[in-house]
């Protein structure tokens, strides 16, 4: 019975396979020939071809063969422009750009093409646009155990919030209404020299929008989370007050 990775042929499909077969010869059963290999000069067998009487190989290994095809041109080889695809760069083959100056056209456009390309940034309309359809999307964010002790507190005292404020700088983790962002800093993401330098212009630019900022470490929530609180709920009636 033949298999193909766990599948059985049924019956009828076994019958077609022997009469597709039928009449064949193995290749291990075919006549064989002695062969000269071109690159190295060693004497093969080869088994005959019966339509063409020709040999199956024309090197005697894959060694070879790949000794032949080095510094030799692939049939996609563009004339014009003289770029080789990835594909055919192999040892040997010299790249497009060997030996070219700035003053090349080929390598102006290349140039042209990666300062347009490289490095774009957005204009203000599109960041506009691109808040907006974040702030729409539901992602499947966990909060994290810090963040979780402080809503837990927040809704002791009934205070009303917002998670994960998506649509200003920084994504605020808690956002209470109407300008008050806190921020659930980790110990250790938060301490090194980037986040605290991008921590810092956060809060700067959250303060010229007019919002106030409350930034309290992990170490902070876990060991006294009462006196966060006392913070938060300081500012939350200045505001209210206001």
């Amino acid at each position: 019975m033949t298999y193909i990775k766990g599948h059985k042929h049924s019956k009828a499909t076994l019958e077609k396979i022997k009469k597709g077969l039928k009449g064949r010869i193995p290749w291990n059963k075919l006549d064989r020939t002695t062969r000269k290999c071109p690159m190295c000069n060693k004497i093969y067998d080869v088994p005959i071809k019966k339509s063409t009487g020709a040999g199956y190989r024309k090197f005697c290994s894959k060694i070879c063969q790949y000794k032949d095809k080095l510094g030799k041109k692939t049939w996609n080889y563009n004339i014009k422009t003289g770029i080789i695809p990835s594909t055919a760069f192999k040892k040997g083959c010299k790249s497009w750009n060997e030996g070219l100056d700035k003053s090349d056209p080929r390598i102006q456009k290349t140039i042209e093409t990666r300062r347009r390309t490289h490095g774009y940034r957005h204009t203000e309309k599109t960041k506009i646009k691109i808040r907006k359809a974040r702030a729409e999307q539901k992602f499947p964010f966990n909060d994290t155990k810090i963040e979780i002790i402080l809503q837990n507190l927040l809704k002791t005292e009934k205070i009303r919030f917002k998670t994960q404020k998506y649509n200003l700088p920084g994504t605020p983790d808690i956002f209470i209404e109407p300008n008050i962002c806190i921020f659930a800093d980790g110990d250790y993401w938060h301490n090194t020299k980037e986040a605290k330098i991008k921590d810092i212009r956060i809060n700067e630019q959250l303060k010229k929008m007019g919002y106030k900022v409350l930034r309290f470490w992990e170490h902070e929530i876990l060991t006294n989370g009462e006196k966060c609180l006392e913070k938060i709920i300081a500012t939350y009636g200045q505001r209210k007050n206001l």
